[in-house]
């Protein structure tokens, strides 16, 4: 069963990264926001996984974002700050079950409160992380601010998009 959900998310996250260098790198909101969909295959990592093999992997994740963007490294930086703070929030500051540890965090098994909540705490960590190192000055904090918001914001709303259409009905079917 274990192996069933980490080949689903595998493709998953091949779908989701696929789609943010293809399609998403070339979205942008007001000159200011870009969606950043592939953090949802971070956020959605099975429970079961070891630390090394998700950092592993969200480095990877990051760095090829990177090599398509020319951004230097921020975005392996984030993604990996993200994994590293998602099992602490995941179960220290949200209050996840154990019985949850074979499976990916979705709306159907975390509640809607407590799922909007996770996915916040990773997106907008995810952009900080992206809008600081992109920054790195105080000249611009009131834009860096500005950015943040609204790329968390609509990096929120096509999660919960994605995460509705695609997720929450078959878990509800369960």
């Amino acid at each position: 069963m274990a192996w069933q959900v980490h080949i689903r998310w595998w493709l998953q996250a091949i779908v989701l990264l696929l789609l943010q260098l293809a399609l998403f790198d070339h979205i942008t909101l007001f000159d200011v926001s870009r969606p950043f969909p592939y953090v949802f295959a971070l956020a959605m990592l099975p429970m079961k996984m070891t630390r090394w093999q998700t950092l592993l992997i969200a480095f990877s994740m990051g760095l090829l974002v990177d090599l398509f963007n020319y951004s230097y490294g921020i975005h392996a930086v984030a993604c990996t700050m993200v994994v590293f703070i998602r099992d602490f929030y995941l179960h220290t500051v949200l209050g996840a079950s154990e019985e949850m540890e074979g499976e990916m965090p979705h709306m159907y098994n975390l509640g809607l409160s407590t799922f909007l909540l996770y996915v916040l705490g990773l997106v907008g960590m995810h952009n900080l992380a992206l809008v600081a190192l992109d920054e790195m000055s105080f000249d611009r904090a009131l834009l860096a601010t500005a950015e943040l918001m609204v790329n968390t914001l609509f990096t929120m709303l096509l999660l919960i998009a994605l995460e509705i259409i695609f997720f929450y009905q078959k878990g509800k079917n369960r």
